[in-house]
């Protein structure tokens, strides 16, 4: 009776840490979708990180305000048509435990790439750069 009672405690616990990576990915996969929305609507650069760190924040911070996370901005030129990709990741507890606490850690990271809009206001950084896509 009582292993049965401790598989039925462990298998909960592990479905709940299983639901909480799987509720990080997806908050993550948003959050890096709504920093890139933000990202290429700007003129500048600057602007650009501005804003998306700015969307990145408010999509994340609600949902996970007391976790590490962080964004990498896209490394790319900044441009009309050009790619933009950026990396989120957010630091999660690995198991929960309670009378414990916390058994080790994960990162959970997420990856998007859109382009710059082609129409918009964007000013090409590097004007010497070769043909973008929409050049062609």
């Amino acid at each position: 009776m009582a292993f049965g009672f401790l598989v039925v405690i462990g298998a909960t616990l592990l479905a709940v840490n299983v639901w909480t990576a799987l509720d990080a990915r997806s908050t993550l996969d948003n959050a890096a979708r709504d920093y890139l929305r933000a990202y290429t609507a700007q003129a500048t650069r600057s602007e650009a990180a501005a804003a998306g760190l700015a969307a990145f924040d408010q999509s994340v911070g609600a949902r996970w305000p007391d976790h590490a996370k962080s964004v990498t901005p896209p490394p790319e030129p900044f441009g009309p048509c050009r790619p933009a990709t950026v990396t989120a990741s957010l630091e999660l507890s690995a198991f929960r435990v309670p009378f414990v606490g916390v058994l080790g850690a994960q990162t959970i990271r997420a990856t998007q790439t859109e382009l710059v809009q082609p129409y918009g206001a964007a000013v090409d950084e590097r004007p010497g750069l070769p043909a973008s896509a929409c050049d062609g």
